[in-house]
C-alpha cells in the first residue's frame, strides 16, 4: 500500500514546494524553473519505481543521466535542436523525464 500512495506524497511535495517558490518568485529566473521541473519530474519517475535495489545496469544509468543532461541543457537554451524548437516548453519532455526516472533502476 505505501508504494501505491509514494508518488500521490511526492506530488503533493512537489506541488507545495513549487506554490512556495512562485509565491516567494523564486521561478522569476528562469533556471530555476527548469531545474525545479527537472528535478521534480525525475523524481516523481523515481518514486513510481518498484525496485529500489542496486543493479548492475551501470550503462543504462549512464545513458539516462546523459539524456536527462540533454534536454535539460536543451530546455535552458545551451544546445539547439532545429526541429525541435516547439518542444522547449512542451509537456513531452517533463514526461520524458518522469519516463527516466521510472526506468533509472531498472533491469
Amino acid at each position: 500500500m505505501t508504494t501505491t500512495l509514494l508518488p500521490l506524497l511526492a506530488l503533493a511535495i512537489i506541488w507545495v514546494v513549487h506554490y512556495l517558490f512562485s509565491f516567494l518568485g523564486a521561478f522569476s529566473l528562469s533556471w530555476v524553473g527548469v531545474l525545479f521541473w527537472a528535478i521534480s519530474s525525475f523524481g516523481f519517475g523515481l518514486s513510481m519505481s518498484q525496485r529500489k535495489k542496486r543493479s548492475n545496469t551501470w550503462v543504462m544509468k549512464l545513458v539516462i543521466a546523459f539524456v536527462v543532461f540533454l534536454l535539460f541543457t536543451y530546455q535552458m537554451g545551451w544546445i539547439a535542436v532545429p526541429y525541435m524548437a516547439s518542444l522547449r516548453s512542451s509537456i513531452l519532455i517533463y514526461f520524458i523525464y518522469v519516463w527516466c526516472g521510472w526506468a533509472f533502476f531498472r533491469d
